[in-house]
């Protein structure tokens, strides 16, 4: 039972407009390289030599773009039976990781604007919005109460249809210890 939840679209549009962008600037380049058009504006971007050739600039922009939306995509919330983990990028390259075991969690709380879990050391981290943030809910919710982790801002009758769901949970959880 391990399920991943990437960021939503609205985090990710950026790195796609971007890409697309970069994509046809370099398909661009290409094609005017290939078509045989000739003019100043051609001889002065492609034919006289530069610091960087005009196919070498349009490779690394693509590059870059695919880049942009990779770094993009590594962003996200992975729910285990033994840990919750989420992933951020702070920096320019690599994400942050912060992983939380289930022993370090306090409380689950569900609100308005996500979820948000009270720690062991008396701190609160809000997990960042995902893409199907319903069944994260969910999933989330299945594992806190098979774990016996408090959660609030739920109500107890439209929490969890089935228990075999957290039945189920609690067998895994008990066959792994």
């Amino acid at each position: 039972m391990d399920a991943f939840f990437g960021p939503p679209w609205a985090r990710m549009v950026s790195s796609l407009v971007y890409a697309f962008l970069a994509l046809s600037f370099s398909g661009f380049v290409l094609g005017v390289k290939y078509a045989g058009w000739a003019g100043s504006w051609y001889d002065y971007f492609f034919v006289q030599e530069h610091v960087m050739k005009a196919e070498t600039w349009a490779a690394l922009v693509a590059l870059s773009a695919l880049a942009a939306v990779f770094r993009a995509s590594m962003r996200g919330v992975r729910v285990r039976p033994d840990w919750v983990e989420y992933r951020d990028v702070v920096g320019a390259l690599w994400p942050k990781v912060k992983r939380y075991r289930w022993a370090q969690i306090d409380q689950v709380n569900f609100f308005e604007g996500g979820v948000s879990l009270d720690l062991w050391d008396s701190t609160k981290d809000i997990l960042p919005w995902v893409k199907r943030q319903d069944e994260f809910e969910r999933e989330l919710l299945i594992v806190a109460r098979a774990r016996g982790i408090p959660v609030t801002g739920v109500e107890q009758e439209d929490s969890i249809d089935d228990l075999d769901s957290i039945r189920g949970v609690a067998l895994a959880l008990s066959d792994e210890e």
